[in-house]
C-alpha cells in the first residue's frame, strides 16, 4: 500500500529530508571557465547552422506552409497552440516558440537555427550544472556536458527546425531535475510545484517527457540516494506526476491516429515491432560509440528483420542489464544510467509505431545523457588521473569535428537526401523525396531516374507511380504517363494527383469522356478543388465540342 503520509508531508510543507546536503561546490570562477568552455566549443560545432536553409519534411507543416506560423505570435494563433495540433502533434510550447521566431526572422531559416542552438547550448549548461550539483564531480559533470553538447548524434535535433520540440522539451527537463534536486533537499510545496511546473512546460514541448517521473526515481536511487525514505513514499510523491504523463499521452495517441500516423500498426505484427525496437535500441548505441553512417530516415525493415539480428540485439541488452543489476552496489552510475537510457528512449523505440522510419538519431537527444553519465563515471573508478584530462580533449575535439562535418549535411533538402541514399539501405523515401527535389528544380531527367528508383525499391507507393506520370506529360511521352499512371491508381484509386494527372494525360489524347471521369474522381476528394474544376470544365466543353462534330 502506498503511505499516505506522503501526501500529508507535502501538504504541510514538511521536510522529509534533513539528511541530504548538496556536495561540495566548486569555485565559482573555474565553473564559469568550464560553462564559457562548453558553450565556445558547442557554437564551434554547430557554425555552421545559421546558414542552412529549411527542410520541406516536418518544416513545410510546421513552419513555411502553417499559416498560424506565418501569422505570428497573436492572441489566435496562440490560441490555435493550445488547441490544434501540427503534424499530428499537440505541443504548443514549441508552436508558440516558432511563432516568436516568424515574428524576429519572417521567412529567414537563420534566425530559427540560431535559436535551436541557442537552446542547445543552454541545456548543455543546464546539464554541467545540474550533474555538478547531484555529484560535485566537476571534471565529470564536463565531459558528460561535452558529450552531449558536441556528439553527432544529436546534430538532427540541433540542425533540422522542425526538431525545435526536442531542444526545448529537454531545457524544461533539466529545469524540472533541478528544481527536483531542490525538492529532495528541501522538501516542500513551493519546490514540487516547480518541478510540476517545468514538466509540465517540457511535455507541452515535446510528449516524449513522459517519462520524467520514471527519472526522478532514478535520481532517488543514485545519486541522491533516498532509498531511506521507502519506495512507497517515493511513487507516492510522483502520482502527480505521473497522472501528468498518462494524460499527454492518451491525448498524443488520439492526435496521432486522427491524422493517421499510427496507422501502420494495422500493418506491423507486434513481434516484428517488437523486432525492430531490439535493434533500434543497440543501433543507437553503436551509432553512439561509432557516429558514422548518419541520416534523416532510416527504413524500416518490416518482416525481413533477419531473426538472429532481434535475437542478437535481446542478448545484448539482456547481457548489459544484468551486468549493470550485478555491479549496482559498487557502481550504482551503471544501472542509474543504463535504465535511465532504456526507459527515457521507450516512447520512441517503435512498439507503436508511428511513420515508415525504423530508427531516428533525434530520439537519443534525452535518452543518451544516462549512457554518457555511466560511461564518464565507470571511466574515472578505470583510467589514470594523469590520461583522463588528454583523452577527454582527444575525444571531444574528434566529436566536434564530426558534428561540424555533419551538420553541413543539412544544408538544404538536396543534401540531406542524398546523404540519406548514401549511408542507408535501399532507401524508397529517400529516393522519391531527393526526386521531389530536383523535380522543383526542372531537372527532370534525374528526378525521373530517382522516382524509378523508388518505384524499384518499393512498388506499393502510389505517390512514385503519378509523379513518373507527371513527368512523362510534361515531356510529351503521354502513353507511357497513362501506363504509368494506371499502375498507380491500382494501388491507390482515389488518389488525387493520380487522378488529375490521368485527366490531363487523356484529355491531351483528346480522349475527352474518359478524361472526365478522372477528373470527377479527383473532385470528390476535396482537394485541389480550384484547379482541377478548371480543368475539369475545359476538358467537359472540349468533350461537347467533339460531341457536335
Amino acid at each position: 500500500m502506498i503511505p499516505l503520509q506522503a501526501w500529508y508531508d507535502i501538504a504541510e510543507m514538511k521536510t522529509v529530508r534533513k539528511d541530504i546536503h548538496p556536495p561540495g561546490k566548486s569555485s565559482f570562477s573555474s565553473t564559469l571557465m568550464l560553462c564559457a568552455a562548453l558553450a565556445l566549443a558547442t557554437f564551434a560545432a554547430y557554425s555552421r547552422a545559421p546558414s542552412l536553409g529549411f527542410i520541406a519534411m516536418d518544416d513545410e507543416p510546421y513552419v513555411t506552409q502553417n499559416p498560424d506560423v506565418a501569422a505570428g505570435l497573436t492572441s489566435e494563433s496562440a490560441r490555435w497552440a493550445f488547441t490544434g495540433t501540427a503534424a499530428g502533434n499537440w505541443h504548443p510550447l514549441t508552436m508558440l516558440s516558432l511563432m516568436l521566431d516568424h515574428d524576429l526572422s519572417a521567412s529567414n531559416p537563420c534566425g530559427y537555427h540560431l535559436t535551436n542552438v541557442l537552446f542547445h547550448v543552454a541545456n548543455t549548461l543546464l546539464l554541467f550544472i545540474l550533474l555538478q550539483r547531484l555529484t560535485g564531480a566537476r571534471g565529470c559533470a564536463a565531459f558528460v556536458a561535452g558529450l552531449f553538447a558536441i556528439h553527432p548524434l544529436h546534430v538532427e535535433s540541433v540542425a533540422w527546425i522542425s526538431s525545435r520540440k526536442d531542444v526545448l522539451c529537454a531545457f524544461f527537463w533539466l529545469l524540472s531535475l533541478l528544481a527536483y534536486v531542490r525538492y529532495a533537499r528541501t522538501p516542500n510545496m513551493k519546490n514540487y510545484l516547480a518541478v510540476a511546473a517545468a514538466f509540465g512546460l517540457s511535455l507541452m514541448s515535446k510528449p516524449v517527457a513522459v517519462t520524467l517521473p520514471i527519472a526522478l526515481l532514478l535520481l532517488d536511487y543514485w545519486p541522491l540516494d533516498r532509498r531511506s525514505l521507502g519506495a512507497g513514499r517515493l511513487l507516492c510523491e510522483k502520482i502527480p506526476l505521473f497522472g501528468m504523463s498518462l494524460a499527454l499521452g492518451l491525448a498524443t495517441l488520439w492526435a496521432q491516429g486522427s491524422v493517421g500516423a499510427i496507422s501502420q500498426l494495422q500493418n506491423l505484427s507486434f513481434s516484428v515491432r517488437l523486432s525492430n525496437a531490439l535493434v533500434a535500441y543497440v543501433s543507437y548505441l553503436g551509432k553512439m560509440l561509432w557516429p558514422v553512417g548518419l541520416a534523416v530516415f532510416y527504413p524500416h525493415p518490416g518482416a525481413s528483420l533477419p531473426h538472429w539480428e532481434a535475437t542478437a540485439a535481446a542478448i545484448l541488452l539482456l547481457g548489459l542489464t544484468f551486468i549493470a543489476i550485478k555491479n549496482s552496489k559498487a557502481r550504482p552510475h551503471l544501472l542509474f544510467g543504463w535504465l535511465w537510457y532504456i526507459i527515457t528512449l521507450l516512447p520512441m523505440a517503435g512498439l507503436i509505431q508511428v511513420g515508415g522510419h525504423a530508427m531516428a538519431d533525434r530520439y537519443t537527444y534525452i535518452p543518451l545523457i544516462g549512457v554518457f553519465i555511466a560511461l564518464a563515471w565507470e571511466i574515472r573508478k578505470l583510467a589514470s588521473p594523469l590520461l583522463l584530462k588528454p583523452l577527454a580533449i582527444s575525444l571531444l575535439g574528434i566529436l566536434g569535428m564530426m558534428t561540424f562535418i555533419q551538420t553541413g549535411t543539412w544544408e538544404n533538402d538536396e543534401t540531406v537526401w542524398q546523404r540519406a541514399i548514401a549511408v542507408t539501405p535501399p532507401n524508397a523515401v529517400a529516393q522519391f523525396n531527393l526526386a521531389t527535389v530536383l523535380e522543383k528544380q526542372k531537372r527532370h531527367g534525374e528526378a525521373l531516374e530517382h522516382f524509378l528508383e523508388a518505384v524499384r525499391i518499393d512498388p506499393s507507393q502510389p505517390k512514385s507511380y503519378s509523379a513518373i506520370g507527371q513527368i512523362e506529360i510534361e515531356q510529351g511521352r503521354l502513353a507511357s504517363a497513362e501506363d504509368w499512371l494506371r499502375r498507380g491508381l491500382r494501388i491507390a484509386p482515389n488518389d488525387v494527383e493520380a487522378n488529375a494527372n490521368m485527366g490531363v494525360a487523356l484529355s491531351q489524347q483528346k480522349k475527352y469522356r474518359e478524361a472526365l471521369t478522372y477528373y470527377e474522381r479527383a473532385l470528390q476528394s476535396g482537394e485541389r478543388t480550384e484547379e482541377v474544376r478548371r480543368l475539369y470544365d475545359w476538358t467537359k466543353r472540349q468533350a461537347a465540342l467533339e460531341l457536335k462534330k
